[in-house]
């Protein structure tokens, strides 16, 4: 009887991390959604990107407010 019921324990613990995974790996999908709305709040929209001295740097993010966002 004890085997039984710790085989039963262990069986739904088992199924529950599945569930649990499953779950965590759904929410990660939902970060590039949540990243476009938080852009399109504040303003956020590629554009060229100057260091200091007025350099090109490439293309980057920049804010409505013209305010650069560097990303590494």
């Amino acid at each position: 009887m004890i085997v039984f019921l710790t085989i039963l324990i262990g069986f739904i613990f088992f199924m529950l991390n599945i569930i649990m995974f499953f779950k965590i790996w759904g929410m990660t999908n939902n970060i590039k959604l949540l990243t476009s709305i938080y852009r399109h709040d504040k303003g956020i929209k590629k554009g060229d990107i100057f260091d200091e001295k007025g350099n090109y740097g490439g293309v980057g993010f920049v804010d409505k407010d013209g305010n650069q966002i560097k990303v590494q």
